[in-house]
């Protein structure tokens, strides 16, 4: 998924995982890399979403806790109220 706006060069970018497990930093590393792929924005400004049908591990949130430009959604977290 890419939301992007061309009139100031934001751009995010998304993926959905619909499983109960899988690589989480396979996930997010290849994430972050399709952020060059985009032409006509900066990899250094985009921002990331990975979805998921399951909260991520602790172990990958404290790793990106502080990276501003990364975040996870849960299903939880959608439909909380």
């Amino acid at each position: 998924m890419i939301a992007a706006d061309s009139l100031s060069k934001q751009i995010l970018i998304g993926e959905c995982k619909w499983r109960n497990s899988f690589n989480e930093t396979e996930a997010v590393e290849r994430l972050r890399g399709r952020a060059g792929l985009i032409r006509g924005y900066l990899p250094e400004t985009a921002r990331f979403v990975l979805f998921s049908k399951n909260e991520v591990g602790e172990s990958i949130r404290n790793r990106y806790c502080e990276d501003e430009r990364m975040s996870f959604v849960s299903v939880d977290d959608m439909y909380a109220g």
